[in-house]
């Protein structure tokens, strides 16, 4: 006989938590809706939050908060650490492959390696949706076209944008954009921004720290500023002038029929009369939260005498589409002895003509988040062997939340205590 029950709760109050949470992070203050149903001695239970599902810069966000190591997490970073596995084979030199070596390490992990695989695809799905997106040259396989999404080139029109000078930074067309944009007192957020990320790395190498504008630019990563620089973007402003500078990278070719096509340029101009046949119907391509109406074109090279093929854009079909989501779900038993075992539930559902993945790891990460008495005792840092020290943050935390002895504070947590006396 199976007796169920429901009530909700809410972190904050439940367990007289104040916890400050960032932008597009509600947790603490939200509803948690905690459901039990008693099987034999076993009790069941499920915990989801009245919470809308985080895109990937919420959800990047989230992984920092959690991290022992916080503040270090790039989308760029966290999905190349994400995708080591798939760089295996990949970059073998003197036959040897780093990505090799790093992802044997982490399969000796065990569970905690295991588990997070089954949830990568997702998370990964999340973090590519942000990206965005580059029709660029394809390579036509028997299902059609295949369009390869380049985050170099976006990488290059954003630092066009903030005036990207060789490897340093040109302070001064930067702050123009951003005065043209519309942010208020510029060159005082700019410079702010800069000094922070320079003295945040400085602290992290045992450094002093710096107010030297010289020594400022000197130490300024090009990637790092960048990414943060646009932080001081508005949004849909960013995304307009990324777009205007992608398509001064594009050039264009009409059709007999009039038709115009965009395509990438290069370190050679094509004219209309090199294209030949189209290869294939127009189509309906999606890269991450993009799509576009893209053709398929060949032209003959005058330099090597060689069919060369381009992904040929249709300007004006390229829109942006709902990206995809996660969201979290906790879900345990408790026996009759009263010990526990958190089981992984993963679940994705359409919505609104996107994803939305909900993930028990996810889950355990969200009592994380509700635990800083816990996670503060967890390691920032972690040996990778040859004297390499692998940073815990935001790419990293999900595989150690679930080493056994992080796992179980997790699952012994005031925060389950709390879920369980509220449906009890």
């Amino acid at each position: 006989m199976s007796t169920e029950k429901e009530a909700t709760f809410i972190p904050s109050q439940a367990l007289d938590l104040a916890l400050h949470e960032p932008a597009g992070l509600a947790y603490s203050s939200s509803e948690a809706i905690i459901k039990s149903a008693r099987q034999g001695d076993t009790t069941h239970y499920s915990l989801s939050f009245e919470h809308d599902p985080l895109d990937a810069q919420q959800f990047l966000t989230f992984l920092d908060r959690v991290a022992p190591y916080k503040g270090d997490a790039d989308l760029y970073g966290v999905i190349g650490d994400w995708n080591v596995v798939d760089m295996v084979g990949k970059d073998t030199f003197n036959g040897k492959s780093e990505s090799k070596r790093l992802v044997g390490i982490h399969e000796k992990m065990g569970t905690p390696w295991t588990e997070f695989m089954k949830s990568r695809g997702a998370f990964l799905q999340v973090l590519d949706d942000a990206r965005i997106p580059i029709f660029g040259r394809v390579g036509v396989v028997p299902d059609g076209v295949e369009v390869f999404n380049s985050s170099k080139l976006r990488r290059i029109a954003q630092g066009q944008l903030l005036g990207e000078a060789g490897t340093k930074i040109a302070f001064d067309e930067a702050i123009q954009v951003l005065e043209e944009a519309g942010v208020e007192d510029a060159a005082k957020k700019f410079h702010t921004t800069l000094r922070v990320i320079v003295n945040r790395q400085r602290r992290r190498n045992r450094a002093r720290t710096t107010n030297d504008p010289q020594e400022i630019a000197e130490g300024s990563k090009r990637k790092n500023v960048i990414y943060q620089l646009s932080l001081l973007l508005p949004p849909e402003k960013l995304e307009a002038l990324i777009n205007e500078k992608l398509t001064e990278m594009y050039g264009t070719y009409v059709a007999p029929d009039g038709t115009a096509y965009s395509f990438p340029h290069s370190q050679y101009t094509y004219s209309n009369e090199e294209f030949e046949d189209v290869m294939n119907d127009k189509q309906v391509v999606r890269q991450g939260n993009f799509e576009a109406e893209v053709t398929a074109f060949q032209r003959i090279s005058p330099w090597q005498n060689e069919v060369e093929k381009f992904t040929l854009v249709t300007p004006g079909s390229v829109h942006q589409v709902a990206g995809s989501t996660v969201r979290p779900i906790i879900t345990w038993s408790k026996d009759r002895s009263g010990q526990r075992k958190i089981d992984f539930t993963r679940n994705v559902e359409p919505l609104n003509g996107s994803l939305v993945y909900t993930d028990g790891i996810m889950g355990a990460l969200a009592i994380a988040y509700h635990s800083p008495d816990i996670t503060t005792s967890w390691p920032s840092t972690m040996s990778l062997g040859t004297g390499r020290v692998q940073k815990l943050g935001a790419a990293q935390v999900p595989v150690l939340a679930l080493f056994p002895k992080y796992l179980n504070q997790l699952t012994n947590s005031p925060f389950i205590e709390a879920a369980e006396e509220a449906v009890a």
